[in-house]
């Protein structure tokens, strides 16, 4: 990118960033590092960029414009080696924005310009011509938005932030430049650092190219993925916390732009929390669930992190017999108030059933796993119970007390009873 000489401004936006403490010093070329090309670095060797292991290329960045009048002739041959060697990249358009139309229009030739193999987008703004520079920056990021699901970086050097008052927080990553050790500040994800002589390591003799460090290392790696779709599906189950210190996200992580954690696992140990949608990553079939406490929704945690309870969708029917007794008597019989597994409010809430007591069956239901439960009536008992309905004998002999029977209503439905 364009070399400019850096000074650490005076000016500084508490309110937006946080600037580090203490002195960062620069990083050694060597170890996992990222390169800045373009037409200024000639025809590179890729294949012995790749196998330089003392200064390992992790990937590439690639300009693809300089303004709206500038075409890199040198993208394609860029991105071919870059591909036939196995190394990821992304690209950037240097911006030189004089309108927000403008810069709509810039973002859109950027993306119609730039490899489709490209993994990510940056912008490059460093160069201001007139006007309010943060509208372009928000006018380019919507357009970007609008036109891919890669992730988008903005680049730009230290004093270039305060002096024209950026905020960078829309994108999903600063890439920021910075050629001497001292106050780094605005806690940037990757560091521009050193433009390197190459010498007999893929770049032509007395050829530069600017190197970046992984400050951040798995936000960066994260740049290379596309944010993801989800398919959704409503779920109807309570859940426990069966591990601890897995983040809670807002959203389904990798969905979106800036997905934050919300909270953690731990919160909610030993708390009846339920589970109200279930959202799984196409990237990488990775399922999260939505969860609520107390009715308040919290917010996406992975599957793992649950020990979840789904509840059976269950069909009811007006039973053919309407009395009858158990067939043997079992004080243990657990008597329910739904069919059990239906709902988070289905319990026991009785045991005990004598063969000898006479049952009126109003109900009989037919669950989603197939298994069939009746609702019981004893007449020495107040309330009606669901039991199994493989428990029952039915006593056709017994005349049908009309009054039950005629004061049964059945509906067949999935809702429960």
């Amino acid at each position: 990118m364009k070399k400019i000489k850096i000074i650490v401004a005076a000016l500084v936006l508490p309110f937006l960033f946080s600037l580090k403490a203490h002195a960062d010093a620069l990083p050694s070329e060597s170890g996992d590092r990222v390169l800045d090309v373009s037409t200024y670095n000639g025809n590179i060797n890729w294949k012995r960029v790749k196998q330089n292991k003392k200064m390992n290329t992790k990937f590439a960045i690639v300009r693809v414009q300089h303004g709206k009048h500038i075409i890199d002739q040198y993208q394609k041959k860029n991105a071919d080696g870059l591909s036939a060697n196995k190394i990821p990249f992304g690209t950037y358009a240097y911006s030189m924005f004089s309108s927000v139309a403008d810069a709509k229009s810039q973002a859109k030739m950027f993306y119609k310009l730039s490899d489709k193999r490209t993994k990510f987008y940056v912008l490059d703004d460093e160069q201001h011509i007139k006007g309010n520079e943060q509208s372009y920056i928000n006018a380019w990021l919507a357009q970007m938005r609008k036109l891919t699901n890669k992730k988008l970086v903005f680049y730009t050097y230290q004093s270039y932030i305060p002096s024209y008052h950026i905020n960078y927080s829309g994108f999903d990553g600063l890439w920021m430049a910075r050629y001497s050790s001292g106050n780094l500040g605005y806690n940037p994800d990757l560091w521009q650092f050193s433009p390197y002589i190459y010498k007999n390591k893929g770049l032509p003799n007395g050829v530069t190219a600017d190197i970046s460090y992984m400050r951040h290392l798995s936000t960066v790696m994260s740049w290379l993925k596309p944010y993801t779709k989800v398919t959704y599906a409503k779920v109807n189950a309570k859940a426990s916390i069966k591990k601890n210190n897995y983040k809670i996200w807002a959203h389904v992580p990798n969905s979106q732009a800036k997905i934050k954690s919300v909270g953690m696992t731990n919160t909610y140990v030993k708390r009846a929390i339920k589970v109200v949608q279930k959202g799984t990553r196409v990237d990488n079939k990775a399922d999260y669930y939505k969860i609520s406490y107390k009715g308040k929704n919290i917010g996406w945690v992975n599957k793992s992190a649950l020990k979840v309870i789904t509840y059976q969708k269950v069909t009811y029917a007006r039973p053919k017999e309407y009395q009858g007794y158990v067939k043997k008597t079992d004080k243990n019989l657990k008597l329910y108030n739904h069919v059990p597994g239906t709902s988070a409010s289905a319990k026991v809430v009785a045991k005990g059933v004598n063969k000898k007591d006479l049952l009126f069956f109003d109900v009989s239901a037919v669950r989603a796993d197939k298994t069939k439960w009746i609702r019981i009536k004893k007449a020495d008992i107040k309330g009606k119970f669901w039991i199994p309905k493989k428990d029952v004998r039915y006593d056709p002999l017994r005349p049908v007390n009309e009054s039950v029977k005629n004061s049964v209503s059945i509906k067949s439905s999935n809702k429960q009873k």
